[in-house]
């Protein structure tokens, strides 16, 4: 899941370079352990158009790693 080479591809990378690659992962990891789903089927469900990690984290991922802290 890779959005085309745009401006939003780049601020994508931007996000993930900034926010660091490895944390953003683990923390995707940490999803699906409290979710029970995978966290790429849950990132196509929620953004089926553009696939936004940036979004889907911030909406999704970190408020739910924040409810069960």
């Amino acid at each position: 899941m890779s959005l085309p080479n745009t401006e939003e591809y780049w601020a994508e990378q931007e996000y993930i370079q900034n926010y660091g690659q490895k944390k953003l992962m683990t923390e995707f990891m940490e999803y699906e352990k409290i979710a029970g789903k995978g966290w790429d089927d849950a990132l196509e469900a929620f953004d089926p158009v553009s696939h936004s990690m940036e979004k889907f984290h911030k909406e999704v991922v970190l408020p739910l790693l924040k409810s069960k802290q």
